[in-house]
């Protein structure tokens, strides 16, 4: 029995793990056309037999909620740009929080921004 090196040994694995692969997608590949046939022939599809693997269906984006436009709370008094108070604030919020070294709540109680 002749003593075989390390790279040898790896190379072997290499070389049968490459085998292996090759081998499952080629039992793959005969597995596919195997059911394809059997299918065309009763008249299904693999969903019909899963149905778990059909797409979602396009009915589902009827479904999605409508959101209402909400009405402006605060206004820039310089722009009138205007901001519902929702999400992340617009620029010119930033601008004056910045400017007058104020809170956004402080900012949300101030009447001189109320829209």
């Amino acid at each position: 029995m002749t003593k075989r090196s390390i790279s040898e040994i790896r190379r072997e694995i290499s070389d049968l793990q490459a085998e292996i692969l090759r081998r499952t997608e080629e039992a793959k590949s005969e597995l596919r056309a195997e059911f394809d046939a059997k299918l065309a022939d009763a008249g299904l599809e693999l969903t019909d037999l899963y149905p778990e693997f059909a797409p979602r269906r396009i009915v589902a984006a009827k479904e999605v909620k409508v959101t209402q436009s909400v009405d402006p709370k605060y206004k820039d008094p310089q722009s009138g740009a205007t901001w519902s108070g929702r999400g992340r604030a617009p620029q010119w919020v930033q601008n004056i929080l910045e400017e007058r070294k104020m809170s956004l709540q402080a900012f949300k109680v101030t009447a001189e921004f109320r829209a």
